[in-house]
């Protein structure tokens, strides 16, 4: 019985963070296909946009990850 219900706690731990990150890849997906500027700061303090070849890339690697989001 306690076997059961701490299994049940993790698979419910394992949910919770899968819909939390899959929340997160598709919050990044809407961000980069809205086709916006997207940039960081540097360590330098210089502001670095993502170009149009990282930003595809990334695109491409966010659908496969999605994938294993339904």
């Amino acid at each position: 019985k306690r076997r059961q219900i701490e299994r049940e706690r993790a698979e419910a731990a394992d949910k919770a963070a899968l819909q939390a990150r899959c929340a997160r890849l598709r919050e990044e997906h809407a961000m980069l296909a809205s086709g916006i500027r997207v940039g960081k700061i540097t360590a330098q303090g210089e502001r670095v946009y993502l170009d149009d070849a990282t930003r595809d890339a990334r695109l491409v690697q966010l659908k496969e990850e999605l994938r294993g989001c339904r």
